[in-house]
């Protein structure tokens, strides 16, 4: 299990035109580095193996037309592990940035399924990955003797 897991909110979901109310987090700060794999840990009740997270640039609203999977996930969240809790394994950014991320409850609303983006409405929290080139030279010191 990464050390850089969190759990994650579930919040505004819905079920059958119903809002769900699940006891989680509220929007949690992620952050990993850029090509580094992390797993992301989301809990709740009623959660299954169908739900689906989406990252996507910050500047989208989940649930929106235009809140379509970044191209800087490289792995996205897939198939999440577990019971009761969910693990998405191995997700990997590439580019350094700020992404939000989204949440599908796994449960068709509307006719909206997995892969509509319209079913993803659910914000998260924001994901932070940092670019290591900037901090392995940060971190160096000169001398000029």
């Amino acid at each position: 299990l990464s050390t850089s897991y969190r759990t994650l909110l579930i919040s505004n979901a819905q079920k059958s035109g119903s809002t769900c109310v699940a006891p989680a987090d509220k929007q949690q700060a992620f952050s990993t580095t850029k090509t580094v794999p992390v797993t992301l840990h989301v809990t709740g009740p009623d959660l299954t193996l169908a739900s689906r997270l989406l990252i996507v640039d910050n500047s989208k609203t989940c649930g929106s037309l235009s809140a379509i999977a970044s191209s800087a996930a490289s792995t996205r969240p897939g198939t999440p592990t577990g019971a009761g809790d969910l693990f998405y394994l191995g997700v990997v950014v590439d580019t350094a940035g700020t992404y939000k991320i989204c949440f599908w409850s796994g449960k068709s609303v509307g006719g909206k399924g997995q892969f509509d983006v319209l079913s993803y409405g659910t914000y998260l929290g924001l994901l932070t990955v940092a670019d290591t080139t900037y901090s392995r030279r940060r971190a160096h010191s000169y001398s000029t003797t």
